[in-house]
Parts: structure tokens; C-alpha cells; sequence
């Protein structure tokens, strides 16, 4: 992958693609590096442990009904919610990194001469993943995406999934799917436990631990409705 003018970055948070309302988005990773250093020693001694992350959305506040301001005021609750970064055009393929977060601040700003902004920040509220967009697209009835060679996963590895998903629909269950050859003799088959069905827009996380193989795609299985519009990034889980 080429390097790629930061306008190209996708962000979604739950079911809201938020590039249209950010200029820039910055995510921190930091490990614990405990102190471990002896009387006798010469020089710090440090030890790796756990790990932290954060992330900030700097963008432009919007208050009209259903836009910016009112989806972020909704997140201002106890549950997780689910954030996928695409580096690379919301293009399949692509790098992608998805986290469990929860909101911690949401300022708005308006000064002379300047537009207002709205900037969030969160904190990580669970395991961050490194993988791929497996599908970004509108669809209007059942089906499957492209497969993607993303690499098999060894059992005990924890290979997680996030899907976003928005639209007008009563029904849909989304799919990841595996096969060690693209189908070219392997059929793509259900990675078991990586699936939900939807019956409102919404974001969720699933995982396994089981070894899978390397291409993966993804598939809707069931949809009733006019259109939805599904983002599904795939990846292992930091730490495993």
C-alpha cells in the first residue's frame, strides 16, 4: 500500500460514517512500560505490559435534526460503541483499524472568522484490531462481496469483526465467510460466530479464536428492506 493524502481517510462510529463532518481524526497507542530498574543497576530497566488507546475527531459542528451534533449526543450513554479507521478511500482491501470505545468529551467551539467546530475524543473501552475493510458497500438484496486474502489465523489468535451498518430496512443478517483458495476448489463457508442479523441500524463486534483461512469475504444472507449500506472491517485482536 502507497502512502495516501490524509482526505482519504473513512471513519465510522456505530452506524454513522462521520468523514463528512471531520477535518482530521488521530488515534494514540500506548503501552505500559513499568519501571523495574534494581539498586544494582545500571540504568532503567523497563518491562512491556498492557496497553492503552485513544482516539480524537476534530470536525464541524452540524445541529440540524439526525446530523452531527445529535448522532454524537446519542453515544453520551454506558454502552461500547464500535469505530472502524480506513486509511485508504474506504476501499476494500484496504487498511482498517476497529476499536471498542467509549465517548469521553465532545467540545464545541465558535470564534470570529471561523467555522464552529464540534471535536470528540474517546478512550479505548476494549481490545483494538489491525486488518482490512472486507466490505464497503449499498446493497439492495442478498448476496456476496469480493474475496479478500487476508491470511489465515492460527487457533487461539483472536481474528475479530466489526460491521457497521445503516439504511431502510427490517432485516439483515451479514456474514464473513472463508475459503483457502478464493472458491476456486475450497467453497466459501460461514466462519462460525462471525455473523449478526440486524434489525435496525446499528454496529456490532464479533470474534473467534478458531483458526480460519486465508481469503475471507463477506456475505448478506438475508435482507428485507429498500437499501442498507454495510462497512465490515476484519482483523486480529492486539494482544493475541
Amino acid at each position: 500500500m502507497a502512502k495516501v493524502a490524509a482526505n482519504k481517510t473513512r471513519i465510522w462510529l456505530d452506524q454513522w460514517p462521520f468523514h463528512g463532518y471531520l477535518s482530521s481524526v488521530g488515534m494514540t497507542v500506548n503501552q505500559e512500560t513499568p519501571d523495574t530498574t534494581a539498586l544494582s543497576d545500571d540504568g532503567p530497566r523497563r518491562v512491556p505490559g498492557n496497553y492503552d488507546h485513544s482516539h480524537s475527531h476534530n470536525g464541524f459542528f452540524d445541529g440540524a435534526a439526525a446530523a452531527f451534533d445529535e448522532q454524537i449526543a446519542s453515544l453520551v450513554d454506558d454502552d461500547l460503541h464500535y469505530q472502524t479507521i480506513n486509511y485508504g478511500a474506504g476501499v476494500e482491501g484496504t487498511l482498517s483499524y476497529s476499536a471498542a470505545v467509549r465517548l469521553v468529551s465532545k467540545p464545541i467551539a465558535a470564534s470570529n472568522g471561523s467555522a464552529t467546530a464540534l471535536n470528540i475524543s474517546s478512550e479505548g473501552s476494549g481490545q483494538l484490531a489491525r486488518g482490512v475493510l472486507l466490505r464497503n458497500a449499498t446493497v439492495t438484496d442478498t448476496g456476496a462481496g469480493t474475496g479478500i486474502n487476508q491470511g489465515t489465523t492460527s487457533s487461539g489468535d483472536e481474528y475479530s469483526v466489526t460491521i457497521h451498518v445503516s439504511g431502510t430496512f427490517s432485516n439483515l443478517t451479514v456474514q464473513v465467510h472463508q475459503s483457502s483458495d478464493d472458491a476456486a476448489v475450497d467453497a466459501y463457508a460461514l466462519i462460525t460466530g462471525l455473523a449478526n442479523t440486524f434489525s435496525a441500524a446499528g454496529a456490532v463486534r464479533v470474534s473467534t479464536t478458531a483458526a480460519t483461512e486465508a481469503w475471507k469475504r463477506v456475505s448478506v444472507t438475508a435482507f428485507t428492506g429498500t437499501d442498507a449500506t454495510i462497512t465490515v472491517s476484519g482483523g486480529l485482536i492486539a494482544g493475541t
